[in-house]
């Protein structure tokens, strides 16, 4: 029987179709121009002998000529692992895969033929040309490397530096702050202390004062005197016991007359005092009736910023009330307001 022939191969698959000789009817396939019959020849004897190399082989060729290179590529690796001394698979990989295979995979092919056909000396410079090409893409990618880690070098330089520089700006500025303070040491106290203005008093709050829930007052004789120290020619006359929420009115403040009558002796002792000396109205004396001292009394003078006065009065109020704490809290913010009124 002529297996060479188209029919007879033909015949004999159909009788044997696990024959190793698919390889053969696909090959004239390929001769015949049919790539496409050849690849499903291919297909089909390599599912039931898949140790076929020669099968592998020819069907790297159909696939080659219908443009298929990585799949063929693919199918000349089985090849070759099917069958290792396959010369021909080796020429096959390094004349087809020198733009899809990477240099040091071909140079593995061309090692192996050349162990195989040492008689081949074109092999050799092949490899050689290779091993440049690799060790030139080695230089160019250290070179890459260097270049980028230079790049990243001078951008992380380049952030530390505007780091320092804000740093340097922020300190700037600082110490220009503290230069300023030190020319003008009024500024910082400034923030600090805010300089509190008396605003204007309602008439009816002036009168009556704020609305406050005062524990029992001790009882102290009408007829008692407090000395206090006159600050301004306005000064502040007690109401009578029977109206407390009319307590106080603005008036001069003038001493107390022992009498309605000043006799002859008096007025002469008044025209020499005129006469002889100014009075120091800050630092005059003068005695004020007051019936019965409050903490109301207190606001309506801690209000007016007549201090002296209402601390006066909290020392009255102290040596007979057994509310200690609201006096002192009432004494503290009187302090505090003369001290910022000082200012």
């Amino acid at each position: 029987m002529d297996l060479f022939q188209k029919s007879n191969i033909e015949n004999y698959l159909n009788a044997k179709p696990d024959s190793m000789h698919f390889a053969q009817l696909a090959e004239v396939l390929l001769n015949e121009n049919e790539p496409e019959a050849a690849v499903e020849i291919c297909k089909n004897g390599l599912k039931l002998l898949p140790k076929s190399s020669e099968g592998y082989f020819v069907y790297s060729l159909a696939l080659f000529q219908l443009n298929k290179y990585i799949e063929g590529l693919e199918q000349l690796k089985l090849c070759i692992k099917s069958d290792p001394g396959y010369l021909q698979a080796y020429y096959l990989l390094v004349k087809n895969g020198k733009k899809e295979l990477p240099s040091e995979e071909l140079i593995t092919y061309y090692k192996k033929i050349q162990r195989l056909n040492p008689f081949d000396l074109s092999v050799s410079g092949e490899i050689s040309k290779l091993s440049e090409k690799i060790e030139a893409k080695y230089k160019a990618e250290a070179l890459q490397r260097e270049e980028n880690a230079r790049r990243e070098a001078e951008k992380q330089k380049k952030i530390q530096q505007e780091e320092e520089n804000r740093v340097i700006e922020k300190k700037d500025v600082q110490l220009n702050e503290q230069e300023e303070k030190s020319k003008n040491p009024e500024t910082e106290k400034n923030i600090f202390v805010k300089k509190i203005t008396p605003a204007e008093i309602p008439e009816s709050v002036a009168h009556l004062g704020p609305a406050m829930e005062t524990p029992a007052e001790p009882e102290i004789p009408k007829s008692e005197k407090v000395v206090v120290k006159q600050k301004s020619s306005i000064g502040i006359k007690m109401a009578d016991d029977d109206d407390e929420s009319e307590i106080i009115e603005q008036a001069k403040i003038s001493p107390k007359v022992e009498s309605k009558k000043e006799t002859k002796v008096q007025k002469k002792e008044n025209k020499k005092a005129k006469s002889g000396r100014a009075i120091d109205k800050e630092n005059e004396k003068v005695e004020l009736n007051i019936p019965i001292p409050t903490l109301t009394f207190v606001e309506v003078l801690k209000k007016q910023k007549l201090f002296d006065q209402a601390l006066r009065i909290l020392e009255i109020l102290e040596e007979k009330s057994a509310d200690k704490s609201r006096i002192e809290k009432a004494r503290a913010e009187i302090i505090q307001l003369k001290a910022q009124e000082a200012l």
